[in-house]
């Protein structure tokens, strides 16, 4: 589980629920408007960081992911 907190308040806004696995890698897009978190299982999973929601689930299977890299506008490149 990932927590989203809100920098200025320090209140907990969100908790993204989902991942299979313990969650390894956590990345934002340069905007801050999107998340990227991904497991040891190698599921990777796209934020919306205002709501909270859940938009995209790629399952790439186990030690898939070390390294992920966001670009805009959503390109995500698991390496």
């Amino acid at each position: 589980m990932v927590y989203l907190w809100d920098a200025e308040s320090g209140e907990r806004r969100f908790s993204l629920f989902g991942h299979p696995g313990d969650v390894s890698t956590v990345a934002f897009a340069p905007d801050g408007l999107t998340l990227v978190t991904a497991d040891g299982s190698g599921s990777l999973k796209m934020w919306q960081v205002k709501t909270g929601q859940e938009l995209l689930t790629l399952d790439r299977g186990p030690d898939a992911v070390s390294y992920t890299h966001l670009t805009l506008p959503t390109t995500i490149k698991p390496w």
